[in-house]
């Protein structure tokens, strides 16, 4: 098995949020959702999925370029 990590955040309902968190928790990956720039893959930076100018998502790797994501198989291409 492979070790996985769950960012820390502080939730309130004041910001909209489900409950009031007094002290950062893990986040819950059934419910709560992470807003990020984009995700790097296996520490190398020439393999990453963010979004594109036009908002479109993107996989980018050194092996197939800037692939937009459609269906799965761009993205199992890109990954090699």
């Amino acid at each position: 098995m492979v070790d996985k990590v769950r960012p820390l955040k502080l939730e309130s309902v004041a910001a909209g949020g489900d409950d009031d968190d007094t002290f950062p928790t893990a986040t819950d990956p059934n419910e709560d959702y992470i807003a990020c720039c984009g995700i790097v893959l296996q520490d190398d930076d020439n393999t990453r999925i963010e979004k594109d100018n036009e908002g479109d998502i993107v996989a980018i790797s050194s092996v197939a370029g800037t692939v937009k994501l459609r269906s799965p198989i761009p993205l199992i291409i890109a990954l090699g």
